[in-house]
């Protein structure tokens, strides 16, 4: 069976939140062979919506859909069926190519606004033809943020809200292990300081692939991956001048540093997953490496006396934060292998 041809279709999305109007950009995921084969599939089907972690864009999900698609296209070979058609990602307003579609922004974009884009694009007309495919919105870091306080716009309109929630390395901090675990805010200061202190502007883009492929922590990430995270690059005026000069990150170190600081986003999320874990199966995902996400404040993000109930929870082995970086095949594999289709009920069941 021949491999299926990835079409991506570009979309906008534009909305209003807390007094500001933004637009975030969206790609459509899909393969022909596997809408045709899911047209006749009796069994369940999901569409999946990709929100990014901070500092990074909707592109760099793209390796693990494609792997996604190697695989639904090898159960379909052994027999089985396709799960999920189309994908989506989407961009927070102030990341990638839809910073430059909002400049006028001139401070960082929270994660609840981002949660209004995600909820947007599921209102959309365009994303709507899905047909009744079952939402599953899938978020790492700080977009496992957006993809819970997504729920909140759900709730306040009505509409039907998602089927399950995926969160990957969520970043959330419950406000009562700060004082418990103070080395948290240790971890939390050295990001801040970490984010402050990298460089962002290049002469060129071949300069900014050299700096990042030389440093420890892009090393690890998938070559693909990393390439595609340079998409995010946009041209940079020179100071004394009006004409361009070299590149710079979409997405400013000194927003990325402000987002590190402010705890109070994962918490409101933590909140949030009170209420939705007894109604909507959540499905966590960590590396096996807790670098930013400590053992202590997992056990908080899936303690279940606070009503924080998780449909499962998977270990990933040999990566850290930066999974979806460093192993997309690997999340691929841990999303084509998660029970989306449990039930609600069933869900209910495990408070």
């Amino acid at each position: 069976m021949p491999p299926p041809v990835l079409q991506i279709d570009r979309h906008i999305v534009a909305f209003a939140y807390d007094g500001h109007d933004y637009v975030a950009v969206a790609k459509r995921y899909t393969s022909t062979l596997l809408q045709e084969a899911s047209a006749h599939s009796r069994n369940s089907q999901y569409t999946l919506v990709f929100a990014h972690a901070l500092g990074s864009h909707k592109e760099t999900w793209e390796p693990t859909i494609s792997y996604l698609l190697d695989l639904e296209l090898a159960a379909m070979h052994n027999g089985g069926s396709a799960k999920f058609t189309p994908m989506w990602t989407i961009d927070c307003p102030d990341h990638g190519e839809s910073a430059l579609m909002n400049k006028g922004t001139t401070s960082r974009v929270s994660c609840h606004a981002y949660a209004a884009a995600i909820y947007s694009l599921s209102q959309c007309n365009f994303f709507r033809d899905t047909g009744a495919s079952h939402l599953v919105l899938v978020g790492h870091s700080a977009g496992a943020i957006a993809v819970a306080l997504s729920n909140k716009f759900f709730r306040s309109s009505n509409a039907l809200p998602p089927y399950s929630l995926v969160l990957i390395e969520p970043w959330m901090i419950d406000s009562g292990l700060q004082a418990s675990f103070p080395h948290l805010g240790e971890v939390t200061a050295g990001l801040v300081a970490s984010a402050k202190s990298r460089r962002d502007a290049w002469a060129s883009a071949e300069e900014a692939r050299a700096y990042f492929t030389s440093k420890k922590v892009w090393k690890t990430w998938k070559p693909e991956v990393l390439e595609l995270y340079l998409f995010g690059l946009v041209p940079s005026p020179c100071s004394s001048r009006t004409t361009v000069c070299g590149v710079s990150l979409a997405f400013p170190k000194s927003r990325e540093s402000e987002g590190y600081g402010d705890l109070s986003e994962g918490q409101a999320a933590l909140t949030e997953l009170k209420s939705i874990c007894g109604i909507l199966p959540t499905h966590i995902i960590f590396g096996s490496y807790p670098g930013a996400v400590p053992k202590a404040v997992r056990e908080s993000i899936c303690d279940a006396t606070e009503g924080r109930v998780m449909a499962s929870v998977t270990i990933l082995p040999d990566v850290g934060h930066m999974a979806p970086q460093q192993s997309p095949r690997s999340v691929a594999t841990a999303l084509r292998n998660l029970r989306l289709d449990i039930s609600r009920r069933e869900s209910l069941c495990r408070l």
